[in-house]
């Protein structure tokens, strides 16, 4: 006993520290699980306003022996990154591959591909085009690997149009957003607004438009990484609009690829709001980063059309190693 009390008072301060963290993560756990459940409540809401009562009640249901399978969804979300994860980590395996091979060989890259109409029929074209684009890339470096997604981001033009105070990560993203749709409708938006709406077909025009991208870990396998870089860039033209990272150097390999894994899934709270850096709006408060019930309902149709039936549509995948 007196051993155990001279321990405690010898070890007070690591203890209480222990204890004051113990606290501190149950806690933000907590918060973030109340946050994500007001959330999901508001999703659920904005389906049934939007008469998608089917999505609404599978999302709802969801739970054990039943899996709704949508990326909305918090455990199907993970599930969707624990695969993503665990398909890296056999290829990593597959061929025996150490830290220093992975360091050389992995990158993780994402590419901005079209701004385009926030319409399922218009998003299913260019990604078909996409998909063209990145067999054509694979076929010129045959002898890789990658896998990833592809993710579509809510943007509304009008509000990119008209932001202000733009600076650092917000003022690039800016910069590239008016370059993509300043190619979509051939107008220079600095100057105008002419032509940055497009009509529905109920006849209402809209300014909400959908960044079609792609993030994948890549495998360049013996190629040298400056090269298929500036390949990349040649093929996708524009400044930021490809992106090459190495994994983290001061992280382990496994967390590194953990943290990748569940980027390409986006989180609830980034899945139900603009996710752009751009200050403030000469129009209105920055608070309405939120989406409204129509923004939620329409991306949450887009993302499960998407996915299409065998819930893989989302998926990015190709295989040209030798083993």
């Amino acid at each position: 006993m007196g051993r155990l009390v001279q321990h405690l008072r010898e070890n007070r301060e690591q203890i209480n520290q222990r204890i004051f963290n113990t606290f501190l993560r149950e806690t933000t756990e907590l918060k973030t699980k109340s946050k994500h459940g007001q959330i999901r409540q508001f999703v659920i809401v904005s389906l049934r306003k939007s008469q998608k009562h089917q999505l609404a009640r599978r999302f709802e249901q969801c739970g054990r022996g039943h899996q709704c399978s949508y990326i909305y969804c918090t455990q199907c979300r993970a599930r969707y990154a624990n695969r993503l994860e665990s398909r890296i980590n056999y290829h990593i395996g597959q061929h025996r591959l150490n830290d220093a091979e992975i360091r050389q060989r992995f990158r993780f890259v994402t590419l901005l591909h079209y701004l385009v109409p926030n319409e399922v029929r218009q998003i299913e074209l260019q990604q078909r085009q996409v998909r063209r684009e990145l067999n054509n890339f694979r076929r010129k470096w045959f002898g890789t690997w990658g896998t990833g997604v592809y993710e579509y981001e809510l943007i509304d033009m009008h509000k990119v149009c008209h932001s202000n105070n733009l600076s650092g990560s917000g003022s690039r993203k800016h910069a590239v957003l008016i370059g993509m749709l300043n190619r979509h409708v051939g107008a220079n938006l600095f100057d105008d607004d002419i032509g940055i709406s497009w009509a529905d077909q109920n006849g209402t025009n809209r300014t909400d438009y959908v960044l079609l991208h792609t993030h994948f870990v890549m495998d360049g396998g013996d190629f040298d990484w400056n090269d298929i870089k500036e390949n990349m860039q040649r093929r996708w033209a524009g400044k930021y609009r490809v992106d090459v990272l190495p994994l983290h150097s001061d992280k382990p390999i496994d967390e590194s690829i953990s943290r990748v894994s569940n980027y390409c899934f986006k989180n609830l709270g980034r899945l139900t709001s603009y996710n752009y850096d751009f200050g403030y709006y000469n129009h209105e408060d920055v608070s309405t980063k939120r989406f409204n019930a129509r923004e939620v309902a329409s991306m949450f149709v887009l993302n499960n059309s998407m996915n299409s039936g065998n819930r893989k549509g989302l998926l990015l995948y190709w295989n040209s190693l030798r083993d």
